[in-house]
């Protein structure tokens, strides 16, 4: 089957170009036929769901469905156990971790396609797509971001767990988006903030490196302007005495101070974002807030 374009989608999870260890269900590192050890990278897209009631009335999932009837043709694709690697962010069920789709930040409302390859995935910028322009910099992608992906899918050919291997080819950064922190990532406040690390006997420090201390904000002082002292003018020696004129110094007003400006925002499945960045976002006009809930 050729490669299947999709519409552009949210980066939820995972990142095309960082590789992890491909663990079997024990935690034993997998391997390749020749013995070297296997590395995996998955991204999840959430696409916005439509009209459809169910994903494979998309166009990239009709391509999907059509596969595994023709992998599967005695039917297995119809069993509830198949492996399609696609979620319904709206499901309230969890997974094997205890995990629920709705929960998770940009899951709600979409279908959530995921993509394995045991390769990085070639990523590039939109309308930069010479071969020279291929993102080298794992950091100029991130979860939250919008992209396309190209992929094909074929059966897994497993009778035990039968279902669907979706192959990441090809993958564009479509536009930034306003980043997805996991839910999972430590919290070094929590882990470090509650005592002070106390070094223990006869820890041999390097004087020449001075601790770090946390540093307590200063307050600014205030100054009054001085007022420019008054001179008087020198009049040349006359037979007539001239009135003295004051010239009087110039006090600089202090400073006006403008109230801060607070950003309009709204919040979306419960994250607050800036009226600006979600008119920065692909096809977002003035009249996509007219219905969303203020912050």
């Amino acid at each position: 089957m050729s490669d299947i374009l999709t519409t552009v989608g949210r980066l939820v999870s995972g990142h095309p170009m960082v590789m992890h260890a491909a663990n079997d269900n024990k935690g034993v590192q997998k391997t390749f036929k020749d013995g070297s050890l296997m590395f995996t990278q998955s991204v999840g897209i959430a696409f916005a769901k439509g009209a459809e009631t169910h994903w494979n009335q998309t166009q990239w999932g009709m391509a999907i469905y059509a596969a595994a009837q023709a992998a599967f043709p005695q039917g297995q694709h119809g069993a509830p156990t198949f492996a399609w690697k696609i979620t319904d962010g709206d499901s309230a069920v969890p997974n094997k971790k205890g995990n629920k789709p709705c929960d998770r930040e940009g899951y709600p409302g979409h279908w959530v396609l995921f993509a394995t390859s045991c390769f990085p995935t070639p990523t590039y910028h939109a309308g930069r797509y010479a071969a020279h322009e291929v993102i080298q910099n794992k950091d100029e992608i991130k979860a939250g971001d919008y992209v396309r992906l190209s992929f094909n899918v074929s059966g897994n050919g497993s009778t035990d767990s039968p279902g669907m291997y979706i192959n990441p080819v090809m993958l564009e950064l479509t536009r930034a988006g306003i980043q997805i922190i996991s839910a999972n990532a430590p919290d070094a406040s929590a882990a470090f903030g509650g005592s002070a690390g106390v070094l223990p006997q006869g820890a041999m420090v390097d004087t020449n490196v001075q601790p770090v201390t946390p540093v307590t904000p200063v307050t600014a002082a205030v100054v009054t302007p001085v007022q420019a002292a008054v001179t008087t003018p020198v009049q040349p020696a006359t037979d007539l005495v001239q009135p003295q004129t004051l010239t009087p110094g110039v006090v600089t007003p202090p400073p006006v101070i403008a109230p801060p400006v607070v950003e309009e925002s709204y919040i979306i499945d419960g994250v607050t974002h800036t009226k600006a960045a979600l008119l920065a976002m692909p096809g977002w006009t003035e009249a996509h807030l007219a219905n969303l809930t203020k912050a």
